[in-house]
């Protein structure tokens, strides 16, 4: 009975979801069976005999500008993300806890699961008995700007650089380093489609320097503008003996900026500042931020930042 007034809800709250989000195309051949939470956002497009199914207290979010093709089937256990003007072509298969930012082309067929089947726990139960008791997952991400090929296999727990391109009938089992190009069984370095390398200083006005603003930003070209985007963002610098980072920000709103290197905070005034945070004890040249009370209507500009 519970699970005949489960289909009756998700069938109607299919219909909800499609009205909601109006200004999206969402086909209505399409399965929903939602015990957690969906997120989408604008002028997304769904194409028909897509699956989605969310968990109790997982997550599905879908930002501004994604197309998701034929028959792509999503399973969230904890958080799917998938980033603005990404495209997830058909038969893609997304489960359990991965993460794909902005930018990126997949390929039909992908596999991408944060989970694997348990079979040696305990050697004398079935292994549909181990996976039962014993699930674990190791999340997934493919960062920005990444173009993932037809066939393309994915392990638990891999992180992908970004701006890779990943070949088709690809097996990556490792995490690929940013602005890599890789093919074969298991992935194997082909080229470098980018000579990626820690500076020291970098400007939004500067297209050489964009790669290096690396993750939660938005560029403006026709004015020349780089925007943080989300809640968090990713900057890459050289931080070999160095002793401070210092942003150049402008900002329309007041609000904190929190390195989440060593949890240090700065106050963001509305108007042009410079920021300074330690990064004595840091020694990853990946430098995350978190924006406090992040607000739709923030525009918060990095203008420059510089290590010394």
């Amino acid at each position: 009975m519970i699970k005949f007034l489960l289909r009756i809800h998700n069938f109607f709250y299919k219909f909800y979801l499609i009205i909601k989000n109006h200004n999206c195309k969402i086909s209505t051949n399409l399965k929903i069976s939602n015990e957690g939470i969906i997120l989408l956002g604008k002028n997304i497009s769904i194409e028909r005999g897509c699956n989605f199914r969310i968990r109790k207290n997982s997550i599905i979010e879908i930002q501004d500008n994604v197309f998701i093709g034929k028959d792509v089937e999503v399973n969230s256990s904890n958080n799917i993300f998938f980033g603005e003007n990404t495209t997830i072509q058909s038969r893609a298969n997304v489960f359990g806890d991965v993460t794909i930012l902005r930018n990126c082309i997949i390929g039909p067929n992908l596999y991408a699961s944060s989970f694997s089947h348990q079979f040696s726990k305990d050697s004398s139960r079935l292994i549909i008995d181990q996976d039962k008791f014993s699930q674990i997952s190791k999340p997934i991400l493919i960062n920005e700007d990444c173009f993932i090929g037809i066939n393309v296999f994915i392990k638990p727990g891999v992180t992908i650089g970004r701006g890779c391109v990943v070949g088709a009938n690809t097996n990556i089992i490792t995490d690929l380093e940013p602005y890599s190009i890789v093919a074969g069984n298991p992935a194997k370095l082909i080229n470098k489609r980018f000579n990626f390398f820690a500076k020291d200083e970098i400007y939004s006005n500067d297209d050489l320097d964009f790669p290096y603003f690396y993750s939660g930003f938005q560029k403006n070209n026709s004015i020349n503008q780089l925007l943080v985007k989300n809640k968090n963002f990713c900057i890459y610098l050289d931080v070999f003996e160095k002793k401070d980072v210092i942003l150049e920000i402008k900002s329309n709103l007041d609000s904190t900026l929190m390195f989440l290197g060593n949890n240090s905070q700065n106050k963001i005034i509305a108007g042009n500042s410079n920021m300074k945070f330690n990064i004595e004890k840091h020694s990853n040249n990946f430098l995350k931020f978190e924006i406090k009370e992040f607000k739709k209507n923030l525009q918060l500009e990095i203008i420059s930042a510089k290590s010394k």
